[in-house]
């Protein structure tokens, strides 16, 4: 089984479809999609003024022509750079590679893993194992993902579980009209009160989100955080 594409007409997957869903469609995004870059900024409020701070790179994808993930760069908080590299063997099975020390060329803490991918279309839910090293092997078994799809073929939820089938966390996706995520629910093993992330987003001429506005809301605590995210995306033509 490969990880092919799976079918999209104006942002809907087909739900008859037995392929893979692809990395695109984990994204969220629509079309031919070559690269995004994204950038978030800090909204702040001081005397009665509200701005926006901090604007810094924080993410950049690139995927092939089969929607699939080839390359990743993400910046979390204060912690180093880091970037993973993608390549998929003849089973469609997606090996990754992992540095945290920023450099293209600095290859002194790399990490690999190794992804396997089934899909059960009757239950609409796409299983993904990840392992340590590059092998298939229980004993390197890391976690386990589960994506739920609706009717619609979005992503209604998200869960991920340790080696033991253990659940860490678990994610709840709602919609706007515009097929776009506007409200996600994260909830924890160690703390399944959660958050909740909502989301005001503009969309470019395909659907997919260029501008959000990010609140999150800590249930337990009340506590919030504003952020703004902005993304350019390439496509294929």
């Amino acid at each position: 089984m490969t990880l092919g594409s799976y079918v999209v007409l104006s942002g809907t997957l087909l739900a008859q479809s037995t392929s893979i869903p692809t990395d695109l469609t984990l994204e969220g995004l629509k079309g031919r999609v070559k690269g995004i870059d994204e950038e978030t900024a800090t909204v702040v409020t001081k005397n009665g003024v509200t701005k926006e701070t901090n604007r810094h790179r924080t993410r950049t994808m690139a995927f092939d022509e089969h929607g699939r993930i080839t390359y990743e760069w993400i910046a979390i908080s204060d912690l180093r750079p880091f970037q993973h590299q993608y390549d998929y063997d003849k089973d469609g099975r997606q090996l990754r590679r992992t540095s945290r020390q920023g450099g293209p060329d600095d290859n002194r803490s790399i990490q690999t893993s190794l992804k396997t991918y089934r899909f059960e279309p009757s239950k609409r839910i796409l299983f993904v194992n990840e392992y340590r090293g590059d092998q298939v092997d229980p004993k390197t078994l890391r976690q386990i993902y589960e994506y739920h799809f609706d009717e619609n073929g979005r992503i209604s939820e998200h869960v991920t579980r340790d080696s033991k089938n253990g659940e860490v966390f678990r994610r709840a996706y709602n919609y706007d009209p515009q097929l776009i995520l506007n409200e996600e629910r994260l909830s924890m093993a160690s703390n399944p009160v959660g958050q909740i992330f909502a989301y005001e987003n503009t969309p470019d001429a395909l659907g997919n989100w260029i501008r959000r506005v990010s609140q999150m809301t800590i249930l337990k605590s009340g506590e919030n955080r504003t952020e703004v995210i902005y993304r350019k995306i390439s496509y294929r033509k």
